[in-house]
C-alpha cells in the first residue's frame, strides 16, 4: 500500500498528474486510491480521476466528473479548464469555447496564451453549431398594443377596435437556430445558417412567426472570421404572411484575447409588405457585441443597434439606435442568474397618414433570467425569464407597458 504520511493531497494530486500523464496509469491509480481512503469525494480525488479518464481516453467519464466539481465551486479556474479541454477534445467546440472564456480571466498570462490558442483552433475546426429552447409563456401584452379607446385622425376623435388595444394571453414559443460550416481549406469555408421564432396564442391572430436563412462564403484572416451572405427573411402574423426581405449580411467575429471578443454584422435587406406596401423599402442595420468574462464564473456584455428603414410613404420611414448591457455569473449546484437593461429610440421622417404629429418613440426594457443546468430532462435544462418593456412616443396611441414570464426547456452547453 502507497504510504501517504505527510503529503498534502495538492501534491498527491501533482503526482497522480504527472504519472498519468506519462502513461503510468497504474500508478496513477495508486495515488488515487490513496486520495479515496484519505477522504473520498474530495476535489483532488474527483480531479485526478478525471484526468486519468482523460489519459484513457474515457472522455464522458471525465466530463461528469468535471462538471460535478464545477456545481459545487463555479470558480474553479484549474477544474473549468480540464472541462473546457475535454469538451475540445469531444469535439463540442461551442461548449468549450463558453469554459475557455470564462476561464481566462483568473489565468496568468502563459495560459492565456495556450487559451487563445484553443480558442483560434475551435473556430477553425467547428463544424456546426445548434440551439433549441421552447416553452410557454404567460404575456401581459401579446400584441405590444397600447390602452387608448380613442385615437386622433384627421383632427377627429375615432373609437379603437378592441383587437388592436393590449391583450394578455398564455402562449407557447419556440426558438431554434442551425448553423453548419464547411471547410474547403484552412482559411476559406462555407456557411449555411438557419434560424426561426415562433409565438403561438390560443387567438391565432396574435400568432408571430419568423423564418430566415443566410449561405455565404466564409474566411479566416489571422484571429477574425468573416462570413459574406446572401439571406432571407420571412415574417408571418396571424397565419398570414407579413413580410418577407432578400438582402446581404457581413458577419465579422473577432476574437481580441482570450477574454475579450467583439461580432460585428452589417447587413442589408429589401423589405416587402405583403399587408401595406407604403412599408416597402430598404433596409440597412449594424449590430454589435463586446463581450468580456468577468471572472471564472461571470460573462458581459454590451451589444449595439444602428438601423435605417427606406419606405414609400415617408411616415413609414425610420432610424433607429439601441444600446444594451448584460451579464450572467454561475452561482453553484447548477444554477446561472442573468440580468439585462436595453433602450432604443426610434424617429420616424413624416407623420403617419391621418395622424397631426411625426412619431418618436424611446423603448426601454429589463430582463432577470435563472438557468438550472443541474436538471436535465431529455437534454434540456430549465431556464426563466422575466421581462418588463415599455414603451414611450409623441403619440399615446403607440406607447404600452408589457410583462413576460417565460417558463423554457433549453439546450444546455
Amino acid at each position: 500500500m502507497l504510504s501517504t504520511e505527510g503529503v498534502s493531497a495538492s501534491q498527491m494530486l501533482d503526482l497522480g498528474e504527472h504519472l498519468a500523464v506519462a502513461g503510468k496509469i497504474g500508478d496513477a491509480n495508486l495515488i488515487l486510491d490513496a486520495l479515496k481512503q484519505n477522504d473520498e469525494g474530495s476535489r483532488e480525488q474527483i480531479l485526478l480521476a478525471g484526468i486519468i479518464a482523460v489519459a484513457q481516453g474515457n472522455l464522458s467519464l471525465a466530463e461528469a466528473g468535471f462538471r460535478t466539481l464545477l456545481l459545487r465551486d463555479p470558480h474553479d479556474t484549474r477544474v473549468r479548464l480540464e472541462l473546457a479541454r475535454v469538451l475540445f477534445l469531444l469535439h463540442r467546440y461551442a461548449a468549450a469555447d463558453y469554459h475557455f472564456r470564462l476561464s481566462a480571466a483568473r489565468s496568468p498570462t502563459s495560459v492565456q496564451h495556450n487559451i487563445s490558442l484553443f480558442r483560434r483552433a475551435i473556430q477553425a475546426q467547428r463544424t456546426w453549431r445548434v440551439s433549441v429552447e421552447g416553452g410557454i409563456a404567460p404575456d401581459t401584452n401579446v400584441n405590444s398594443a397600447g390602452r387608448d379607446r380613442i385615437v386622433d385622425l384627421f383632427g377627429l376623435p375615432f373609437n379603437v377596435d378592441n383587437d388592436a388595444r393590449e391583450k394578455s394571453g398564455v402562449g407557447v414559443f419556440a426558438n431554434a437556430d442551425v448553423e453548419l460550416r464547411l471547410r474547403r481549406s484552412e482559411a476559406v469555408g462555407l456557411s449555411i445558417r438557419a434560424f426561426g421564432n415562433a409565438r403561438e396564442y390560443r387567438r391565432s391572430a396574435f400568432n408571430d412567426e419568423v423564418a430566415g436563412i443566410e449561405i455565404g462564403p466564409q474566411f479566416r484572416f489571422g484571429n477574425a472570421q468573416v462570413i459574406v451572405a446572401g439571406t432571407g427573411l420571412f415574417r408571418w402574423y396571424g397565419r398570414e404572411i407579413y413580410s418577407r426581405a432578400l438582402g446581404a449580411a457581413l458577419r465579422v467575429e473577432l476574437p481580441i484575447s482570450a477574454q475579450w471578443q467583439v461580432d460585428l454584422k452589417p447587413q442589408f435587406r429589401s423589405v416587402n409588405y405583403l399587408q401595406n406596401p407604403s412599408q416597402n423599402g430598404p433596409f440597412m442595420s449594424l449590430n454589435g457585441q463586446i463581450s468580456r468574462s468577468l471572472g471564472s464564473h461571470a460573462l458581459g456584455q454590451i451589444d449595439f443597434l444602428a438601423s435605417r428603414q427606406s419606405a414609400r410613404a415617408p411616415g413609414y420611414a425610420y432610424r433607429e439606435a439601441g444600446l444594451g448591457v448584460s451579464a450572467f455569473a454561475e452561482l453553484g449546484n447548477g444554477i446561472t442568474v442573468g440580468g439585462s437593461i436595453e433602450a432604443a429610440r426610434t424617429v420616424f421622417d413624416a407623420p403617419l397618414f391621418g395622424f397631426a404629429k411625426t412619431r418618436r418613440d424611446w423603448r426601454a426594457a429589463t430582463t432577470i433570467s435563472v438557468l438550472n443546468r443541474n436538471w436535465i430532462l431529455l437534454g434540456f435544462s430549465p431556464v426563466a425569464r422575466l421581462s418588463f418593456a415599455r414603451s414611450k412616443s409623441t403619440i399615446s396611441f403607440f406607447e404600452y407597458r408589457r410583462t413576460r414570464l417565460e417558463l423554457a426547456l433549453q439546450r444546455p452547453f
